[in-house]
């Protein structure tokens, strides 16, 4: 980005200030804009667990690292934002280390096509290409979203030495915080490089204290970013920053310090995000393309992103759903899979038991045939004057077998049903 000489005498860029006239800048994101994105990030700390009634307070020191290449294309502008882009990924990763477990996360390479849609301020993606993993998404959600770094630059033309506040829209990006409390992140125009007069260099700094996802915490901010005034791009990052967890008292629980140094090149472009390489593509969400992938050593299926995974073991998944539906797949080898008849004579005792009144029933009935068996019965029922809805499926293959239990608001239930029906005739079980 810039050469050695430019760095040894950036030093004297002030004795040039005084002479520099008003400096514009402004970089736009309008419909097609290309740019080539690596980012690298560092950390490297400790966080203090609480003590519990068995043990005291404890420290876990905490490392990692990330890297991120990837190329990027402006689908929409919505209310001069950008509301949704495509990127090629090259490359998206990391690893930490927390206490004495290691921990890694990748975006794979047959999902490497990826449309990032920005919804509240936050990065929903999705890839027309296959289903995602919920790590997956999370890996890109928590990714720097580099339009809304727009927010770092001045909304006037401004002359060495002046000053600015950040956008919240900018902060978010650099700290996660959901919500600002208290503080700021500070830019000051430094100045027009002497040597490359194409980059200007604006330094902020800060201290904020706000709610993220994981609570509130302080983050303290300090870095600069070069921005060529000939293309109007925000080309180069560099941040230090230390993130202190904060408890309900405001005590910090920790400090873990990072390093995040991002480039950017609208001058790099590739054919793969072309409108010819696009046009094969649906860029739009679907109930389809917008699938989750649940996936390990036992089971494989597909759920929509309104269910979520609350609990995983080797033999049971718990899916739970927004609207107050709840979903238990049980995995077992064939031939301890119960037949149709008598898992439904298992779930009507088990619902006796919990003093629940029977309304209506659906016997047991064969619904897939082929490739594999898939047997489905219904049970509807009141908890004194809470109706439910119960749905079950026996799912048997070659390698193993399954059942599901499910249970929906009465309200949602047909709805809810041809979900974990699709989800039934999608499930690859591998069971010993």
């Amino acid at each position: 980005m810039r050469t050695a000489l430019a760095f040894a005498v950036w030093c004297h860029a002030a004795a040039f200030a005084a002479a520099q006239e008003p400096v514009r800048l402004v970089e736009t994101f309008p419909p097609d804009y290309q740019y080539r994105v690596s980012c690298r990030v560092n950390i490297d700390g400790s966080l203090t667990l609480p003590p519990t009634k068995d043990r005291s307070a404890q420290s876990l020191k905490v490392s990692g690292k990330s890297v991120i290449d990837y190329h990027e294309r402006v689908l929409t502008v919505a209310h001069g934002k950008v509301d949704k882009t495509v990127r090629k990924v090259h490359q998206m990763e990391f690893t930490r280390k927390v206490g004495d477990q290691d921990q890694a996360n990748k975006l794979r390479a047959d999902v490497n096509l990826l449309v990032i849609q920005r919804l509240q301020n936050l990065e929903v993606p999705f890839s027309p290409l296959g289903p995602l993993l919920w790590s997956e998404i999370d890996l890109v959600r928590t990714d720097v979203f580099t339009p809304a770094l727009a927010g770092l630059l001045p909304k006037a033309p401004v002359k060495a030495g002046a000053t600015w506040t950040a956008e919240f829209d900018a902060v978010k990006e650099l700290t996660d915080l959901d919500k600002l409390s208290k503080g700021g992140l500070n830019c000051t125009f430094e100045g027009i490089d002497p040597v490359n007069p194409r980059l200007a260099r604006v330094g902020f700094r800060g201290v904020l204290n706000g709610v993220g996802e994981d609570g509130p915490a302080e983050h303290e901010l300090e870095g600069y970013y070069l921005f060529d005034v000939k293309s109007q791009h925000i080309g180069y990052v560099s941040l230090q920053g230390v993130h202190r967890p904060l408890n309900n008292s405001g005590v910090a629980q920790g400090e873990i310090k990072g390093t995040f140094v991002l480039t950017r090149d609208p001058a790099a472009t590739t054919a793969d995000l072309s409108a010819a390489a696009l046009s094969r593509w649906r860029l739009n969400p679907t109930d389809d393309n917008t699938l989750l992938l649940f996936e390990d050593a036992g089971v494989r299926f597909l759920y929509p992103r309104h269910w979520r995974i609350d609990e995983a073991s080797a033999r049971q998944i718990r899916l739970v759903e927004r609207q107050g539906s709840d979903l238990l797949i049980t995995l077992d080898p064939l031939a301890k899979l119960p037949s149709a008849v008598q898992f439904h004579k298992e779930a009507r005792q088990g619902l006796v038991l919990q003093k629940a009144q029977i309304t209506g029933e659906q016997g047991p009935r064969r619904i897939l045939a082929a490739p594999f068996e898939i047997d489905h019965f219904t049970i509807e029922a009141r908890f004194g004057n809470q109706p439910a809805t119960f749905d079950y499926y026996i799912v048997g293959q070659r390698h193993g077998g399954a059942t599901l239990s499910a249970r929906y608001p009465p309200a949602q239930a047909a709805e809810r049903r041809r979900e974990v029906e699709r989800l039934a005739r999608g499930l690859v079980v591998n069971v010993k």
